[in-house]
């Protein structure tokens, strides 16, 4: 059957090659709490990093993160299994802004490596520090 866009439609018996965008993602590290938490990250500097990354997702993990998101005004679309969450959403092609603190990056970075290497492809991500 014929369907408009964003409507769901069943496929059967595809041939050939689909050839998917890839997402990137950018973590962002946030100090702990016992570091000054959300009291000392750069909402300004991290509002402009939000704007020019233009995110499909966002993502965040732990109290700083909720904190920042709040002040900055923004909502998360990812709270739970965020190690996961942000490899497989890069994968489907959608760019994810994550707000990590700064002990979880590298858990992070380790499960979208891990997924890099199950997907045989290499998953783009950049770290930047939130602080001030």
């Amino acid at each position: 059957m014929d369907a408009s866009p964003g409507e769901d439609v069943g496929l059967k018996d595809l041939r050939g090659k689909v050839k998917l965008r890839q997402g990137k993602i950018l973590l962002v590290k946030l100090p702990s709490i016992r570091e000054g938490g959300s009291r000392v990250v750069d909402l300004i500097k991290l509002r402009k990093i939000y704007e020019e990354f233009k995110p499909d997702r966002i993502g965040v993990m732990g109290a700083v993160g909720r904190a920042v998101l709040n002040k900055l005004g923004l909502k998360a679309d990812l709270e739970f299994g965020i190690t996961k969450a942000v490899a497989l959403a890069a994968l489907r092609g959608l760019n994810v802004f994550t707000l990590v603190v700064g002990r979880m990056v590298h858990r992070v970075i380790g499960e979208i490596d891990e997924a890099s290497v199950k997907h045989a492809t290499y998953i783009t991500y950049v770290v930047e520090d939130g602080r001030i």
